[in-house]
């Protein structure tokens, strides 16, 4: 609960100084482009002069405003894109932008696919593809995922194991999740990739059908290194491993298209929704605009 509050916080925090420097910037810009001009231009009996003394510095204005918030942007999303390259290119991971400011990375290592996303938060998810037929999920504990599993009717298994007491582990079969909690390796594997260091953030570890992953909310990008990177993804494959050399869960649950596909090709996943958008909002454009047209014609007729 705390680190969630904590995350939440931080969230709020960098967007109300992010607000602050750009209000400063704006009202700072403006007296010399705007409410200068116009004074002049006030002051001017010349209206030829006194239209270009407003366009000049006003065009400036605002092709400052739009350039400058383009340009920083870009730096921004550059360095945070080679931040994550230098992490996830080693592993021989292909990277291209994800939607408009995300990164994803795709590729094989050790012999399995692996699948990686980060965007707006900011979240990192790293997907390692496995033969799973049932899923766990393994959590810090904390009030409110205990308040959102107990309005779905779903209660926390109990391992009995002191080294587990700090986390909230769901599982759908629970006998065939307790073997797989009873290998020591996937034990040492499993706490590492749940433990958050940090006093802000959600961590993950989810086993559901096609594989394995960790999500990271909130993760600052300096925390992922190649080392960290490195570590992740062999973490992953050795729970991969393990759960694959288990006997088949008695309740078995296959992926889904449609997951595979959130899965391998995210962006694909979304498009038809972002070009669904984008043409209802084409749409309702040409209907405005078409009222506006019918109705001046009206108008004009009378």
């Amino acid at each position: 609960m705390n680190k969630l509050l904590n995350a939440w916080g931080m969230s709020y925090l960098r967007g109300c100084v992010l607000q602050l420097v750009v209000s400063i910037l704006v009202v700072t810009l403006s007296v010399p482009c705007v409410f200068a001009p116009l004074y002049f231009a006030n002051n001017t009996r010349n209206n030829a002069t006194a239209f270009w003394i407003m366009v000049i510095p006003m065009s400036a204005f605002v092709l400052l405003l739009l350039g400058g918030s383009v340009g920083v942007a870009t730096f921004f999303l550059m360095r945070r894109a080679s931040q994550l390259d230098e992490a996830f290119k080693p592993l021989g991971l292909e990277g291209k932008v994800h939607l408009t400011n995300g990164r994803q990375y795709h590729g094989t290592v050790q012999g399995r696919r692996v699948d990686i996303y980060f965007y707006r938060g900011p979240t990192l998810e790293i997907f390692v593809e496995a033969n799973v037929k049932s899923r766990i999920g393994i959590g810090a504990k904390s009030s409110i995922g205990a308040a959102v599993a107990g309005m779905i009717n779903r209660q926390p298994l109990e391992l009995g194991d002191a080294d587990y007491a700090a986390f909230n582990i769901y599982a759908n079969d629970p006998q065939w999740a307790r073997d797989i909690f009873s290998d020591s390796t996937f034990k040492q594997s499993s706490i590492r990739l749940a433990t958050n260091p940090t006093s802000y953030g959600l961590y993950n570890v989810i086993i559901a059908p096609g594989g394995v992953k960790i999500q990271r909310r909130y993760i600052p990008t300096n925390a992922i290194t190649p080392e960290s990177a490195r570590e992740w993804i062999n973490d992953l494959i050795a729970i991969a491993r393990i759960v694959e050399a288990q006997p088949a869960p008695q309740k078995v649950e296959e992926e889904s298209a449609s997951s595979r596909k959130m899965r391998v090709d995210r962006d694909a996943f979304y498009l038809p929704w972002i070009l669904g958008t984008i043409g209802f909002f084409v749409m309702m454009a040409l209907c405005f605009g078409g009222i506006i047209i019918v109705s001046l014609a009206l108008t004009t007729g009378k």
